[in-house]
C-alpha cells in the first residue's frame, strides 16, 4: 500500500471492459500513472472462474516513440514494451491459474 497509494491520487485507466460484479469469468486491469514523474502502476486481476489464461491491454499513455519498462512486483521480471514496435504498446500478462493478482511497476523513458 505504500507504494501505491503515491499513484491513487493521479490519473486512472480502467484497461478492461466493464462487468458486473457478479461476473467472475473475467479479467479486471487499471492503472495509476502520474504524468509528471511519468511513472504508475499496472494492477490485473484473473477473477475465480477465468478461463483465459492471457489478458492483453493497450497502454493509453505509452506513445509513439516512447518505450515503457513494467516491473513484476512479485518476481522482479522486468518487460519493455516500445509504441512503435509490432507489438503497438500492447503488454500481454499470463495468468497460469485463475483468481490470480499481479502488480506491475510502470516507468516511461
Amino acid at each position: 500500500w505504500k507504494k501505491v497509494s503515491p499513484y491513487i491520487l493521479k490519473d486512472y485507466y480502467v484497461l478492461t471492459p466493464w462487468h458486473s460484479q457478479y461476473d467472475k469469468t473475467s479479467f479486471t486491469a487499471y492503472s495509476y500513472f502520474d504524468p509528471e514523474s511519468q511513472t504508475g502502476c499496472l494492477l490485473a486481476f484473473s477473477q475465480e472462474e477465468c478461463q483465459e489464461k492471457t489478458l492483453s491491454i493497450r497502454l493509453p499513455y505509452l506513445t509513439a516513440g516512447q518505450e515503457c519498462v513494467l516491473t513484476d512486483e512479485d518476481t522482479e521480471e522486468t518487460f519493455i514494451l516500445r509504441a512503435d514496435d509490432d507489438t503497438n504498446g500492447t503488454f500481454v500478462m499470463e495468468f497460469p491459474v485463475p483468481r490470480t493478482a499481479k502488480l506491475f511497476w510502470v516507468e516511461i523513458r
